[in-house]
């Protein structure tokens, strides 16, 4: 009896959920798993689901100055490697070869400083990207993919569109948003120092710009989502989740799109006339990611995993960048 008792709680552990999505009301909210910690998610006035606290904060935030909603501060292009951490310990960013995410190997507690242009990726460029898969890949891991593989940092054309929709113009308004954006400042880059902090928010966007990076600066009159700013400082990171998104295109393919047949039964056909279809991605009702293709062609035929009869939703991105989503039956 003791060892089936035992099972039952095992099968239990395993199988709990690692989200609960916000429903399709803006302001809802719900949570997702980063490791033991459960983080808060929200609805955003501009559809998708977004964290509504700092990655490493406490809680979310009960004022706009609360220090324990201000969480980690990372360095542009760097993993959850330990570095983000306030306290962490400070090295000199010339020590590393390349001094880019490579030469990190598989990751450093320390935050590097140095003086231009040998502070941390001093020497990037415009190409750059904090997407990569892997810790010893050049353009560094997305830290927003630990909450899962839909998660990812914003651009800064999220930021700029979520500001616009939300009505966020300077630190009062960004707390009281929807996101509850908190001041948590930054860390200098050059010493190590924490600055701003109770006074600016400052956050990553997942936008390179020539040897900088671009972050959004919340002042207490004022907002910049197109700041340039050196990637060897640390700045707060919020994560978002496009595939949860709603919008005018969640019920339909719309503007030409179709997805067929529907019922399907194994094979799925996705058609947009001449537009190439860059990527598609599959999810159950419950938005877990099941599969992703990358056929860039027009209208792919697409062998659909072996799944259970029910609802799957899929999401088509063109090249133009335009998406669907569209609900899918599988028989």
């Amino acid at each position: 009896m003791r060892t089936l008792l035992l099972i039952t709680l095992l099968s239990m552990v395993l199988y709990l959920p690692a989200q609960d999505i916000p429903s399709e009301v803006v302001g809802d909210a719900g949570w997702v798993l980063f490791g033991p910690d459960t983080m808060i998610v929200v609805r955003a006035a501009d559809g998708h689901v977004w964290l509504q606290q700092n990655m490493g904060a406490e809680n979310v935030a009960a004022e706009h100055n609360d220090p324990t909603a201000f969480g980690d501060l990372y360095q542009w292009g760097r993993w959850h490697d330990g570095h983000a951490s306030r306290t962490s310990p400070t090295a000199p960013a010339a020590t590393l070869a390349p001094n880019n995410p490579l030469g990190l190997g598989m990751g450093s507690g320390s935050f590097y400083i140095g003086s231009i242009p040998s502070d941390w990726w001093g020497t990037g460029s415009g190409s750059d990207t904090w997407e990569g898969s892997v810790a010893i890949a050049v353009n560094g891991i997305d830290p927003c993919t630990a909450l899962g593989d839909a998660w990812q940092l914003p651009t800064q054309a999220d930021w700029t569109n979520v500001l616009a929709v939300e009505a966020i113009t300077n630190t009062t308004t960004a707390f009281s948003s929807n996101l509850k954006l908190s001041a948590g400042g930054a860390r200098d880059g050059q010493t190590g120092t924490i600055i701003n902090a109770g006074l600016y928010g400052q956050y990553w966007s997942g936008t390179a710009s020539g040897v900088y990076a671009k972050d959004l600066t919340v002042g207490d009159t004022w907002v910049n989502p197109a700041d340039d700013a050196l990637r060897g400082y640390g700045m707060s990171v919020r994560c978002l989740n496009k595939a949860l998104h709603v919008g005018l295109g969640d019920t339909g393919a719309g503007q030409g799109l179709r997805v067929f047949p529907n019922p399907s039964a194994g094979i799925l056909t996705v058609d947009q006339g001449t537009a190439l279809i860059e990527r598609v991605e599959a999810y159950a009702s419950d938005m877990r990611p099941i599969r992703v293709w990358n056929p860039k062609t027009a209208s792919p035929s697409l062998t659909l995993p072996d799944l259970p009869n029910g609802l799957y939703w899929i999401k088509v991105v063109c090249a133009a960048g335009i998406q669907w989503r569209t609900l899918i039956i599988e028989r």
